[in-house]
């Protein structure tokens, strides 16, 4: 989690806010995929 806000902050820091925004769905992106597998799996 200190990783996401740390890459977020970055680009806000260098004028690229969007960046961390795409970052940040692609990762809850794959929160999802991880809770559908375990789910299945279960």
């Amino acid at each position: 989690m200190t990783d996401k806000v740390s890459t977020m902050a970055k680009d806000a820091n260098t004028g690229e806010p969007n960046a961390g925004v795409r970052r940040m769905s692609l990762n809850r992106g794959d929160v999802f995929k991880a809770f559908d597998e375990r789910i299945s799996n279960s």
